[in-house]
């Protein structure tokens, strides 16, 4: 008996290729289904992975756990891109006021 699993959020390079080696570290794959627009060809991002029962579940979990870490790296990702901009935005400050006559920043009057 096997089960189907839904995979998403996939790279719209990802090929069954890729997909099947992946999963066969958990099993024996059966098919490797990657949707494709029917009018581009494109990849829509998902595909669904066939498998038996209890290599499946054991996919389905490793997966679960690939999925957490890819969203902690995303996370600390978009923290660090958040710290630069805040640090390039406070460089950028420091140097308009450094660049005012006697270190004072112009004032509109």
């Amino acid at each position: 008996m096997t089960k189907r699993i839904y995979v998403g959020n996939l790279s719209y390079q990802t090929t069954e290729n890729d997909l099947s080696a992946l999963f066969e570290q958990c099993g024996q794959v059966e098919s490797v289904n990657i949707i494709t627009d029917r009018d581009t060809g494109r990849s829509k991002g998902f595909a669904f992975v066939e498998m038996a029962n209890d290599d499946a579940e054991k996919a389905r979990v490793r997966s679960a756990a690939v999925a957490v870490d890819a969203a902690a790296t995303a996370e600390a990702a978009v923290a660090v891109a958040a710290a630069e901009a805040a640090a390039a935005d406070a460089a950028a400050t420091a140097e308009a006021v450094t660049n005012e006559p006697c270190g004072k920043a112009a004032t509109a009057t």
